[in-house]
């Protein structure tokens, strides 16, 4: 079976937070503090969240393409 690295980076990336620094669970934690303070812009705040996720997520994901198209895939063991 292969795994590309990219899929497996990503799902590193959503499953725990990257040297402390950022991961998904602080980014939406932080969109509900936001909501909480200012319900009128739910959709704004929650658009803003999903698009720095997006932004932080595809330049890793294009890389990590890029990486396999040049050094090849990873055998996993099955």
């Amino acid at each position: 079976m292969k795994d590309t690295e990219g899929g497996i980076y990503v799902i590193i990336i959503k499953g725990t937070s990257i040297v402390s620094v950022i991961g998904i669970a602080e980014l939406v934690r932080a969109g509900e503090h936001a909501t909480q303070r200012h319900p009128r812009e739910l959709m704004v705040i929650y658009g803003m969240v999903a698009l720095m996720y997006f932004a932080y997520c595809y330049p890793v994901l294009r890389l990590a393409r890029w990486a396999e198209g040049k050094f090849g895939t990873v055998e996993t063991p099955s």
